[in-house]
């Protein structure tokens, strides 16, 4: 299963595997000084985001990651710029659900058939 990140919902966004998700979210606890990207991690959302892109372009530099996290890393500021507001992380399936309900690999997800 993946992560998807959404911005201001916008259309949700693929920035990572669970084990990948896994792997950044262990980078950012290690970090002092990132209180949106804690929220994120800890709770799925933080804002405003334009704080969580300082905080994670400010990690980057101080605390560099490994390579697969900083590619996670450069996807999320890749989606972030002046103006987001929310960021919110999930796994693409909503409430009620039982199938990812965003687009993957531009795909439409398979229909329930019940």
């Amino acid at each position: 299963m993946s992560m998807y990140l959404t911005v201001d919902e916008a259309t949700p966004t693929e920035i990572a595997s669970n084990t990948g998700w896994g792997d950044f979210s262990r980078w950012v606890e290690n970090l002092d000084d990132a209180p949106e990207l804690q929220h994120l991690v800890d709770h799925g959302w933080t804002e405003p985001a334009a704080d969580a892109r300082d905080e994670l372009q400010n990690a980057i530099e101080s605390h560099p990651p490994g390579p697969d996290v900083l590619t996670i890393a450069q996807s999320i500021l890749d989606l972030l710029d002046e103006s987001s507001g929310v960021i919110v992380v999930g796994n693409g399936i909503g409430e009620g659900e039982d199938e990812p309900s965003v687009p993957q690999d531009g795909l439409e997800p398979p229909k329930s058939k019940k």
